[in-house]
């Protein structure tokens, strides 16, 4: 597994390097029984995160890289060209990324520590696809924390909860970073139905949450959003790239440069252009949902296109 030559030219081509030294270990053999199986890469969680690789976006104040979305993208990108699949555990880049401005107080200290040296993982409730609201009372302590929302992976793959809230009655906001094992009133539970087919729910019964741990919810959920969005189009480049380079390869006894290949590899160039101004500007904090929409759109583009030219749908579906 070696670098493209144009990688020597990105700005993360050392980040890209720790990436392909880590998927170099997980062949196309354990992502087929990963898939089989429907488990959890955890092998390759903890690998990614013996390279530094999993507190790219965590502050540097805190012990992570600090170095914002463009990088994970880069992580991302260039472990599906490799033929590896962050598609499960993406998400705790986005969070932590998401939270880098509201992780000044010192409270927030310690689980930003703990994932930075990846004694934790953090996941959220799924609160982004509209699921449940979790609602808080005020006590004389602090809060009473009580809701339902459905669990993205089982609790021994993460220990911290984000939890979107709103107090009893009004309809403001707020975030609580919560520790699934050890708050008492937080649990995991499996419903298994025909229509859920084991899908847990995380349940939180008046859950005791000191008001310092919650924190305003304003502007979090859509820099999640957004930068889950970009580490998605980062994901499809990767597939695209790796559908390029293997059907390429095929035709390497040739010397012949076809129409095809220039064209696959034009529209590749245009997808890191435009992923790369999406990511630039947000990880600056500028106005960036046009720029996030046209990403989106040349990654859809570019695993359709490179797939059609070279004939491999099915590659492409696999991925």
């Amino acid at each position: 597994m070696k670098l493209d030559g144009s990688d020597h030219f990105d700005p993360f081509f050392e980040l890209r390097r720790r990436t392909a030294r880590v998927c170099e270990h997980f062949p196309a053999t354990y992502w087929s029984e990963m898939r089989r199986v429907r488990d959890f890469p955890s092998s390759f969680l903890r690998s990614l995160t013996q390279f530094r690789l999993m507190s790219l976006t965590v502050p540097a104040k805190f012990g992570g890289a600090g170095l914002g979305i463009a990088a994970a993208c880069a992580v991302v990108e260039e472990a599906h060209r490799l033929g590896c699949d962050f598609g499960r555990i993406d998400l705790q880049y986005a969070l932590c990324f998401a939270l880098a401005c509201q992780a000044d107080a010192p409270q927030r200290r310690p689980w930003m520590l703990d994932i930075a040296s990846g004694h934790s993982r953090l996941q959220m409730s799924n609160v982004f696809r509209g699921g449940d609201e979790f609602v808080y009372q005020t006590t004389t302590t602090g809060a009473r924390l009580s809701g339902q929302g459905v669990w993205p992976e089982r609790t021994e793959h993460c220990e911290l909860a984000l939890l979107i809230a709103r107090e009893d009655g009004r309809q403001n906001q707020t975030i609580a970073v919560v520790n699934v094992g050890a708050t008492k009133g937080i649990s995991l539970r499996a419903q298994w139905t025909d229509a859920t087919k084991g899908q847990v729910s995380l349940v939180a019964k008046n859950a005791a949450v000191k008001r310092a741990e919650l924190m305003p919810a304003e502007g979090v959920v859509s820099r999640a959003n957004a930068a889950k969005e970009l580490l998605a189009c980062a994901a499809r480049l990767g597939d695209a790239r790796a559908i390029c380079h293997s059907m390429l390869s095929k035709r390497s006894h040739t010397n012949v440069v076809s129409a095809d290949s220039v064209r696959a590899r034009k529209v590749i160039r245009d997808t890191r252009a435009a992923l790369g101004r999406a990511t630039g500007l947000l990880d600056k904090g500028g106005e960036c949902r046009q720029a996030i929409g046209l990403a989106g759109e040349y990654s859809h583009k570019a695993v359709s296109v490179v797939a059609n030219l070279f004939g491999a749908q099915d590659l492409a579906g696999n991925l």
